[in-house]
């Protein structure tokens, strides 16, 4: 269970309407049923000359990510799962792949390879990422919502065993609906559909569906007062876990002490850069050096644990310009 957003930013102040050099960020809070091991991968894929950059779950492999090519060109994706038992302990335990690859991890990554938002978009059609996912190059938005209907899962359900269902399940049985986004400026999804709203949780699913809707909409409200400037976005997002938001922490964004809780909030930025601001999780980060080299176009900034630098961002920006007032 999860929040992703793309938005237009910046956003005039006044009038609220992104300004001529607005481009689309986006960002998500990643909610688990367990505390995940993140992986940070960053190298150049030489035969279509991009650098990637990912953050990927070591039991899962779920991945999100961005790249950048020689000439520039910028590609994000990020995704929220709809076949909420992908975003669940699964019988009680982590949600293992089979091989150690998931679908999801291995056609995110393969698409982004593409050099544009439409070559990305066909290749995640063509293999079925569950969930929706949010594809950008900071120009153009794309948004696919893409789930198994129920009477499909019913009919894997035993045959995958103690797998997940995109171990077993082909890309032909998925349902699929894909939006380029023409006038909105702000997107936000949590794990019910929004185009279909057969897909994810439905009502009979209690607690779970009203967690999903009241997320989606606390965040619009949020985001819609408070995002003007491209860091207030991480910085918003991350202040979203106070009673003030709503009294049953089940019911907030970034959810703390309940039996699913968020890990970390993450955003892209058309710059190549990731923004890490890790909650309740650990990393692997096996080659350090390689966070720091220039030899790459992608960047990454992981702030360290427990940080309130995003919290408090808002409070430090008026302390710097009283400062430089005096």
């Amino acid at each position: 269970m999860c929040v992703t957003v793309a938005m237009l930013l910046p956003r005039d102040k006044v009038t609220g309407e992104p300004t001529p050099d607005a481009k689309w960020r986006l960002a998500k809070i990643r909610d688990r049923a367990y505390e995940p091991t993140y992986r940070i991968k960053r190298y150049t894929v030489n035969e279509v000359g991009c650098s990637q950059l990912f953050l990927v779950d070591t039991d899962s492999d779920w991945t999100e990510g961005l790249s950048v090519d020689s000439k520039g060109n910028f590609l994000s994706i990020v995704n929220s799962a709809l076949n909420n038992s992908f975003d669940k302990k699964d019988n009680g335990t982590k949600a293992k792949t089979a091989s150690g690859v998931s679908n999801n991890g291995k056609v995110l990554r393969k698409a982004l390879k593409s050099h544009n938002v439409n070559e990305a978009v066909k290749i995640i059609k063509e293999n079925a990422i569950d969930g929706c996912s949010l594809i950008t190059d900071g120009n153009q938005l794309v948004v696919i919502e893409c789930t198994l209907p129920s009477e499909v899962k019913e009919k894997y359900r035993k045959m995958k065993g103690g797998n997940r269902f995109d171990d077993v399940v082909p890309p032909s049985e998925y349902k699929i609906v894909v939006k380029e986004i023409k006038k909105d400026t702000l997107i936000v999804r949590t794990n019910h559909g929004v185009f279909d709203a057969s897909f994810g949780y439905q009502p009979k699913d209690g607690e779970s569906y009203q967690s999903s809707k009241k997320r989606l909409q606390y965040a619009i409200d949020a985001l819609n007062k408070k995002v003007f400037e491209p860091l207030d976005l991480i910085t918003t997002l991350s202040k979203l876990s106070t009673d003030d938001v709503d009294e049953n922490p089940f019911y907030r964004p970034i959810r703390k002490d309940t039996d699913i809780f968020s890990t970390t909030v993450i955003q892209t930025d058309p710059s190549g850069t990731m923004i890490v601001k890790p909650i309740k999780c650990k990393f692997d980060i096996n080659n350090a050096l390689n966070l720091i080299s220039n030899e790459y176009l992608t960047h990454m900034v992981i702030l360290p644990m427990g940080s309130k630098l995003f919290e408090s961002f808002p409070e430090f920006l008026d302390y710097q310009r009283l400062k430089s007032l005096k």
